[in-house]
């Protein structure tokens, strides 16, 4: 396999879960056709993604010109929420992960680098740099970010990484019963 691009591919499901003995987190995308691509992600990896998720401007707000740069900022931050809110109410965390799905690679990819592309057509993509042969290209549309999100924190509290993800919001709430993730 020489590269493996999820651009034209529909993503139908995702399961992040936490390894103790391999210390990494398992990203399982499950693929509209049936077969599913799994990627270890390493403390670095997630710092690294959360990083950009966080940095990285994948919503499109637009401000009025005419308002000062701290009103325009509210507007933006304003903006954002409201497009996170109608994001979240899409997802849907209650459907099992379906495990009978094929696998992509014999064996999950771990990639050892990761960045935030902006394609020509305005959208984005998160890519995952494991080797010269293989590079996964995830789309990020508004509901991935959101799940990715939501998924990253709770799983590294339970890796008991200690990231502090202070900086960003949780958007779920947290319950007494451990949630399931899909």
């Amino acid at each position: 396999m020489t590269e493996n691009s999820l651009i034209n591919a529909s993503i139908q499901q995702l399961n992040l879960g936490y390894d103790a003995l391999q210390d990494r987190l398992l990203l399982r995308l499950g693929l509209s056709d049936g077969t599913e691509i799994k990627v270890w992600l390493t403390r670095r990896i997630v710092k690294a993604v959360w990083g950009l998720l966080q940095s990285a401007d994948l919503l499109p707000v637009t401000a009025p010109d005419m308002f000062t740069s701290q009103t325009s900022d509210a507007l933006d931050q304003a903006a954002k929420q409201v497009t996170e809110q109608k994001a979240m109410k899409q997802l849907d965390f209650t459907e099992t992960y379906d495990a009978s799905r094929t696998n992509l690679t014999d064996a999950p990819i771990l990639p050892r680098e990761c960045r935030i592309l902006a394609l020509d057509n305005g959208q984005h993509v998160m890519e995952l740099l494991a080797d010269e042969q293989l590079n996964l290209r995830i789309p990020m549309n508004q509901e991935l970010i959101q799940a990715l999100t939501n998924m990253l924190q709770i799983t590294s509290k339970e890796a008991g990484w200690d990231l502090s993800f202070a900086e960003g919001v949780t958007l779920m709430p947290e319950s007494a019963n451990r949630p399931v993730l899909h």
